[in-house]
């Protein structure tokens, strides 16, 4: 019976990954989604309105205490958030169907610098597109999602990502 399941689940798989555009889900993606709103009770306390973050490239990374690829890439997501602040750059944390307590202890023991929004229900991550933890999603200026990291992300790729939201113009401008 386990190897039926086993099989089963590799060949859903195999199909899910052929039916992405590009062949492969994982990786960076170029997209052109509006921002949702995004609002709620945060990891660390109180509330945020995403809405207070108009003006700035916002990053928001979809994680979970207990995801292992998450925890690797969260350093570099501080470092990057502590790089990019003076141009204008915000970080945003979703955390994805997690305990409070433990989005707390993920805090303390990261320090982590920017606000995580909770997502008990996963409708937040969902209004995003999440495809799977993590997902890293960058916004330029004006509110629109124009890259979609799937997958654990570095500094070369996300910073790449960064960088050119930060390019971007309004449309009609030169």
């Amino acid at each position: 019976m386990a190897r039926r399941t086993i099989l089963a689940l590799a060949c859903c798989v195999v199909a899910l990954a052929g039916c992405t555009r590009s062949g492969s889900p994982i990786g960076l993606h170029e997209v052109s989604i509006p921002l949702p709103s995004l609002h709620g009770p945060t990891v660390q306390g109180g509330e945020l309105h995403a809405a207070s973050l108009a003006g700035h490239v916002l990053v928001l990374n979809v994680w979970a205490s207990w995801c292992g690829p998450c925890e690797a890439e969260q350093p570099t997501l501080e470092t990057l958030a502590t790089e990019y602040a003076a141009r204008g750059v915000r970080f945003l944390g979703v955390q994805y169907r997690d305990d409070q307590a433990a989005g707390r202890e993920w805090v303390r023991r990261f320090d982590v610098s920017y606000p995580s929004l909770r997502d008990p229900s996963g409708r937040t991550s969902a209004d995003l597109g999440y495809f799977g933890l993590p997902d890293t999603y960058v916004t330029d200026r004006w509110g629109t999602i124009r890259f979609a990291i799937y997958g654990q992300t570095d500094a070369t790729q996300l910073g790449d990502a960064i960088d050119r939201a930060l390019a971007l113009r309004p449309s009609g401008s030169s």
